[in-house]
């Protein structure tokens, strides 16, 4: 009796260990489920996890639009801010040591570009030729400037026309190139043309300045392009 009890006690517990298929009826028509109540197709109901190769391409070539139509801008963008940061900079730089020559009588039409060279902070010095001893590019030379003493930088942009003799209109002329020899080297667009006021007599009123005087012209223009908020 014992054994017999025991053989079918096994028999339940192997019944009741393994699902066992069945159905039962429901609004919705038959469903198989096993005995412990759960569907038998339940693998099909899992959601979807992860994503499709072509849903993947599709998304590759959207992200490649907008990154066509819009990476220009930024790129362009920055270098338009990086371009008026130096020349600003620049500019600051030359007229602060200018304005600290006149206030302290230091400074002349006899001596003013060896003072402007000896009070910036620069990087490489060309004391005759600023063309021929790579501190300006030969491929701009504004009112013959490129070919007189010049300086380069600490931000990297080049100075040129810091001679020591105004030719006796009261003013040097300078000229400002903030990436220096790298192109495209044209007036108006990454070259300043500017002038120094040194004469207090005949150019009282701009005695001490440095300015664009040339309204229309392409350094004006840019003059303003770099001052404009």
């Amino acid at each position: 009796l014992n054994s017999t009890l025991y053989y079918y006690h096994s028999l339940l517990r192997q019944a009741y260990s393994r699902p066992q298929g069945g159905f039962f009826i429901c609004l919705g028509g038959i469903k198989p489920v096993t005995v412990f109540g759960h569907l038998a197709d339940n693998r099909a109901m899992r959601l979807k996890t992860g994503f499709t190769l072509a849903e993947l391409l599709v998304a590759l070539v959207i992200l490649g639009l907008i990154a066509t139509f819009t990476l220009p801008k930024i790129l362009s963008g920055q270098a338009d801010a990086k371009k008026k940061a130096v020349f600003r900079e620049s500019i600051a730089a030359m007229k602060k040591a200018f304005y600290y020559g006149v206030q302290a009588g230091e400074v002349d039409d006899g001596n003013f570009g060896t003072y402007m060279m000896d009070h910036m902070n620069h990087v490489k010095r060309c004391n005759t030729n600023a063309i021929s001893q790579g501190c300006w590019s030969p491929d701009v030379d504004p009112a013959g400037q490129g070919t007189l003493p010049g300086i380069v930088l600490h931000n990297g942009a080049c100075l040129c026309g810091l001679d020591d003799w105004d030719g006796g209109t009261g003013a040097d002329t300078l000229a400002l190139d903030w990436n220096c020899l790298e192109g495209p080297n044209v007036e108006g667009n990454d070259v300043l043309r500017m002038r120094a006021y040194l004469d207090n007599t005949s150019t009282s009123d701009r005695y001490g300045t440095i300015r664009v005087d040339s309204p229309g012209s392409a350094s004006h223009n840019l003059w303003e392009e770099i001052f404009k908020n």
